[in-house]
């Protein structure tokens, strides 16, 4: 058996598979994708059925199998190459200006968790916070 024989054909899906494996393959959550794709089943159903379909449905699990391995194609940049590029333009062995090194150098640094995430504390103040502590609402005093 050659290995195109293991991928299946997206003609011998019917439409709701092909649909769901489209909107799984767009990064949508199966159970979410399932809905969408029109099936009967909602919310933890629906995530249930797509767990069985993504496992059992052989159609279905080879093709969206088939797909991932087409995306990753040698024209993708793995994290390294990425890390290296950037390094070379840091060193300003590559790009064209001082800010091209200076941004290459953030982005190294995001890349490698060198800066921690900034920290934003919020205060809700809700309509009940307004009312005066002694607003002789409750007290027995009528």
């Amino acid at each position: 058996m050659t290995p195109n024989k293991l991928i299946p054909n997206i003609a011998t899906m019917n439409t709701r598979q092909k649909k769901f494996c489209k909107l799984y393959l767009q990064g949508i959550p199966a159970g979410r994708a399932y809905e969408q794709a029109g099936y009967g089943s909602s919310g933890d159903y629906a995530d249930q059925a797509a767990s069985r379909m993504l496992s059992s449905n052989i159609k279905v699990k080879n093709y969206i199998q088939s797909m991932n391995k087409k995306a990753e194609t040698p024209l993708i940049m793995s994290i390294t190459q990425r890390k290296e590029m950037l390094t070379r333009i840091a060193q300003r062995t590559e790009g064209e200006s001082p800010q091209d090194a200076i941004r290459a150098s953030a982005e190294l640094s995001k890349m490698d968790g060198a800066y921690t995430p900034e920290r934003h504390e919020h205060k809700l103040e809700t309509f009940f916070d307004k009312i005066p502590k002694n607003h002789g609402l409750g007290n027995g005093s009528d």
